[in-house]
């Protein structure tokens, strides 16, 4: 049975070099990639071009480039290895983002608790204080 002048064989070809087309579509969409869509429109315009298929296609593969902020769980001054967190932060959000006077102050000074209460663990810890002596202070830092 022929659609258009076109058999089963013709609509099948035709599927697969779409597919075979829009690869580096496929891939930047499966990848999140978040310049997706002008992956697809270089694809879709200049994909015809060998030239055009590959950049899309090379463009598909490569990484996001987001900046990282590497993130010590110890505010302390020991030398042992602590643990780090690496939170990825998006191009621009720093600008984009900008939080009011009154909220970067409230972060500073929950910052600020929450260095008081590490270093007051670090001294209980290493049997500076007791437990009673570091259980008061605790309530102080969180009542203050």
């Amino acid at each position: 049975m022929s659609i258009f002048g076109l058999t089963e064989l013709g609509i099948g070809t035709i599927i697969v070099i779409l597919i075979l087309y829009f690869v580096p579509t496929f891939i930047a969409a499966i990848k999140g990639k978040s310049n997706s869509v002008a992956i697809f429109a270089l694809n879709l315009i200049l994909g015809w071009t060998f030239i055009g298929w590959l950049v899309a296609f090379i463009w598909a593969l490569t990484n996001d480039n987001k900046q990282q902020i590497v993130v010590n769980s110890h505010a302390s001054n020991d030398r042992s290895i602590s643990p780090i967190m690496t939170v990825p932060i998006q191009e621009n959000a720093i600008e984009t983002q900008k939080a009011p006077l009154s909220e970067i102050t409230t972060n500073d000074f929950h910052q600020e608790k929450i260095n008081q209460l590490k270093q007051l663990k670090e001294l209980l810890d290493n049997g500076i204080l007791t437990q009673e002596e570091f259980e008061s202070q605790k309530n102080k830092i969180l009542n203050s």
